[in-house]
């Protein structure tokens, strides 16, 4: 059962703290490698987590705009950075 407990177990890009992915924000990307807030965390392919904390996320904004985000991912930067501030109202914030 820990294995099972390891698959649900994701990272926030930002704090690099590991939480169970039902708790954090997922970002997929597109055939067009736009960024997709993945809701339901259902689509197809890697995607990226963020803490469900405005200050991951406000962070990951900010590093975005002075170019010092780095993600394996192809998600592009604009979309992701457009996408993160969506969530940012979505959540109050």
């Amino acid at each position: 059962w820990i294995g099972d407990l390891m698959k649900e177990t994701r990272t926030c890009v930002v704090c690099r703290q590991k939480n169970n992915k039902n708790q954090l924000i997922r970002i997929a990307k597109d055939k067009n490698c736009e960024a997709i807030y993945d809701k339901e965390k259902i689509k197809s392919g890697r995607g990226i987590y963020f803490c469900n904390n405005p200050k991951c996320l406000n962070m990951a904004i900010r590093n975005i705009g002075k170019n010092k985000f780095n993600i394996k991912s192809e998600i592009n930067k604009q979309s992701l950075k457009e996408v993160l501030e969506k969530i940012l109202v979505e959540l109050g914030e």
